[in-house]
C-alpha cells in the first residue's frame, strides 16, 4: 500500500542534509508509534457549553505517565539510535542547551526532541496538514531557528470579565498585541487540568471568554556547553516584563474607556515554534479579582484602540499614575478606598502647580473643562468629593460613621470624575503631553484671544 507521505529531500531544509533526511525517516517511523502509544493518564477536560455553562468530563491524554512508557518502548529503538548518531556527527548542539530569556536548559537526548517534535506534527495534523507537508513545515521552523538565532514569544492572558461584541472576533491594537474571542478548542486547552496536579486556577468560577495575545522575537542560543557568558541571557526578565506593562497597559485603557471590572485570572508565555523541549511558564495573580464583567460595543471597540495608542505614546507619570488609580479603585472592595484613589486620581491630574490653595483650585480646574452652564454643578461636585476625602484621611471617616451611606455614592461619582478627566487628557488637544494648567490655561478660558 503507498504510503500518505514521502521522504523530505534534503535541497527543501537549511539544515544538514544528512540530518534533515534522518530526521524525516525517523518521525515516518515513530511519529505513529507515538499516536498509538496508549494514553494513561488522566485529566479534566472543561468544555464550554454556550456562553456561561460548562461540561466536565474525564479523559485520557499524554501525561507524565505515558510518556515514561513512550521512552521506555523506544529504549534502544534503531531509528532513535540512528537519529541520535547522526545528531552527534553533524549538528550536535541540537542535543547540548537550548537557551531563551528566562529560561532554558539542557536537551535531554534525541528522545526529548522526538516527543517534543511529534507533539508539535500532531498539532498540524489536527489544523488539517498531511503527514508530509507537516514533517516539511517542522523542518523548515527548526532550519530558521538554528539559522536566526531567534524565534517567538508567544504570551496569552486569560481575561476575566470581558466580552466583545458579536462579531467581533478579534481587536488589533499593535503589530504584536491583540485581543482575541477564545475558540472552543482554546477554552478546552486551557480550562483542562491532570487530575492528579490539579487546576492552578478556575475558569469555571469567571467568565472568561476573551484572551489577550502578544508576540515578540527573542534571542536564543543553541550551543553543546555554556558559559559564563550566556548566563545573562537566561536572567534576563526584561521582556516578560514588558510583556506584564503592556497587557497592564490595555487593562488600564479598559477602564479609561467605561464602568466595569476586567482581570487577568492566568498568564502563559512559551517559546514557538514548539520544537525544542521547554516552553516557558506561566502564572497567577496571587489574589483574584472580585466578580467581573465588562461588554464592549462596536463603537467602543475603535475607542479602545484610540485609547491604548494614546496612553502607550503618553509620556506623562500624572497620566500614569490617575489611570492606575482608577483601575485600582475599580477594583476595590471598599467604597472609601475607591473614593480616595480616585481623588488622588484627580488631584495629580488637575492640581496647580503652585501648592497653595490646592482643593479650591482642583475644583475650579475641574469646573472649567466644561461649559459655563455646567461649571458651578461641577465645582460642587468635586469639593463634596474632596470634603469626604479629607474625613477619611484626617478625621477616620469610614463605612460605620454617621452618614456613611453617602461614601458608596460618592465613590460611584468619584470614578466617573476621574474618567472623564482622562478622557480629555487623552483626547483634547488642549491636553496634550506638554501642557499643564497653569497661568496660561486660565488666560486663555477667561480672555479668549
Amino acid at each position: 500500500m503507498e504510503r500518505e507521505f514521502s521522504r523530505v529531500g534534503p535541497s527543501k531544509s537549511k539544515l544538514n542534509q544528512e540530518l534533515a533526511s534522518v530526521i524525516s525517516g525517523a518521525l515516518e517511523v515513530l511519529f505513529p508509534m507515538w499516536r498509538l502509544e496508549p494514553r494513561v493518564d488522566n485529566r479534566m477536560v472543561v468544555t464550554r457549553c454556550g456562553k456561561s455553562t460548562q461540561r466536565m468530563d474525564v479523559g485520557t491524554y499524554f501525561g507524565a505517565i505515558t510518556w515514561i512508557n513512550f521512552r521506555r518502548r523506544l529504549a534502544n529503538h534503531c531509528e532513535l539510535n540512528r537519529l541520535d548518531e547522526t545528531i552527534r556527527r553533524n549538528q550536535p548542539e541540537l542535543l547540548g542547551y537550548f537557551l531563551f530569556p528566562g529560561g532554558g536548559g539542557a536537551i535531554d537526548g534525541a528522545f526529548s526532541l522526538v516527543t517534543c517534535w511529534c507533539r508539535q506534527l500532531e498539532s498540524k495534523l489536527i489544523a488539517g496538514h498531511l503527514l508530509n507537508h507537516a514533517i516539511e513545515a517542522l523542518l523548515d521552523d527548526l532550519a530558521e531557528v538554528v539559522a536566526s538565532k531567534q524565534a517567538r514569544l508567544a504570551s496569552v492572558a486569560l481575561l476575566s470579565g470581558l466580552q466583545l461584541p458579536d462579531g467581533v472576533d478579534e481587536v488589533r491594537l499593535s503589530d504584536e498585541l491583540h485581543l482575541a474571542r477564545l475558540t472552543d478548542e482554546e477554552y478546552e486547552q486551557h480550562a483542562s487540568y491532570d487530575i492528579m496536579v490539579g487546576p492552578s486556577y478556575n475558569l469555571g468560577s469567571r467568565f472568561v471568554s476573551v484572551a489577550l495575545k502578544l508576540n515578540t522575537s527573542v534571542p536564543v542560543i543553541i550551543t553543546t556547553s555554556p558559559n559564563d557568558q550566556l548566563s545573562p541571557l537566561v536572567s534576563d526578565l526584561s521582556q516578560y516584563q514588558k510583556i506584564h506593562e503592556q497587557f497592564e497597559l490595555l487593562l488600564r485603557g479598559l477602564h479609561v474607556l467605561k464602568e466595569g471590572r476586567v482581570g487577568i485570572v492566568a498568564t502563559k508565555s512559551r517559546i514557538e515554534p514548539c520544537i525544542f523541549p521547554f516552553g516557558g511558564h506561566s502564572s497567577v495573580p496571587n489574589s483574584a479579582n472580585p466578580f467581573s464583567f465588562m461588554e464592549l460595543s462596536e463603537t467602543e471597540v475603535t475607542e479602545l484602540r484610540r485609547l491604548y495608542e494614546c496612553l502607550a505614546s503618553d509620556p506623562r507619570e500624572s497620566v500614569r499614575i490617575a489611570v492606575s488609580r482608577l483601575f485600582d479603585s475599580e477594583h476595590r472592595l471598599s467604597p472609601v478606598d475607591s473614593l480616595i484613589d480616585c481623588v488622588i486620581g484627580i488631584e495629580t491630574l488637575l492640581k496647580p502647580k503652585a501648592e497653595n490653595e490646592l482643593a479650591f483650585r482642583v475644583a475650579l480646574n475641574y469646573a472649567f473643562l466644561e461649559k459655563p452652564i455646567l461649571r458651578r454643578s461641577r465645582f460642587d461636585e468635586m469639593t463634596r468629593l474632596q470634603k469626604i476625602r479629607n474625613q477619611i484621611v484626617h478625621n477616620g471617616f469610614n463605612l460605620k460613621s454617621a452618614g456613611a451611606e453617602s461614601i458608596h455614592e460618592q465613590a460611584t461619582v468619584a470614578k466617573n470624575c476621574l474618567r472623564d478627566v482622562l478622557k480629555r487628557f487623552l483626547g483634547d488637544p488642549d491636553f496634550g503631553p506638554t501642557h499643564k494648567i497653569d497661568t496660561t490655561y486660565w488666560l486663555n478660558r477667561l480672555f479668549p484671544v
